[in-house]
Formats: C-alpha cells, sequence, structure tokens
C-alpha cells in the first residue's frame, strides 16, 4: 500500500509522467497494485468521504464547466487531467486519499 501512497503524493505534487498523467486516480491505485483489491476498495471508500467531492461515485472529482464523467474523459483525451481548476481538485483529491491511506495503514 506504501506504493499506492507514494503515486498519489506524486499526483498530488504534479510529479507524473505524461503517460501517468492521462490516468485517474482509480486507474493509478490498480495500475501500482494490480492485485490489490483491499488498497482499491479502501481508496473508494475514501473518495467517498472527500468533502469536495462530486455526486458521481465514479467520477469523484468535481468541474465547474462540465458534468464530472465527461471533464473525466476530456481531461483524459488531452492529457489534462491534472492541469486547471478541474486538475487542482484532482491534485487535492490524490493528496487527501494518501493521508487518509496513511492513517489507515497506520492502524494495522
Amino acid at each position: 500500500m506504501l506504493n499506492i501512497i507514494s503515486a498519489l503524493k506524486r499526483a498530488g505534487h504534479d510529479e507524473l509522467t505524461k503517460e501517468e498523467s492521462k490516468r485517474g486516480l482509480c486507474h493509478m491505485i490498480d495500475y501500482t497494485r494490480p492485485h490489490c483489491a483491499e488498497a482499491s476498495r479502501v481508496a473508494q471508500d475514501l473518495m467517498s468521504t472527500w468533502p469536495e467531492r462530486s455526486r458521481s461515485k465514479l467520477y469523484p472529482v468535481p468541474s465547474k464547466t462540465r458534468p464530472p464523467k465527461t471533464a473525466y474523459i476530456r481531461g483524459q483525451a488531452e492529457y489534462a487531467l491534472y492541469d486547471g481548476e478541474y486538475g487542482q481538485a484532482r491534485k487535492r483529491l490524490a493528496l487527501f486519499l494518501a493521508d487518509e491511506l496513511e492513517s489507515y495503514v497506520s492502524c494495522l
């Protein structure tokens, strides 16, 4: 799970490669540890507690200009998931998840 926390922190601090910047946070978690179902489940649960979340369970990052799913798809196609106001929200979610997962791990 520490690899996942590290990847989320890199996303939150804008330290992703171009290819990584095309991935959403769920994909980043699954890509980092493809067989770690527990980490994926915990991260999904935590996303639903993020105070800034959208109303969409599948697309938790809100956008002021388009529906969350549309913002995600367009950002992914343009390598812009972590750019602009939408990208700043995604980075805040990444850091929120990293902090919460660190707390979760420390309780194990």
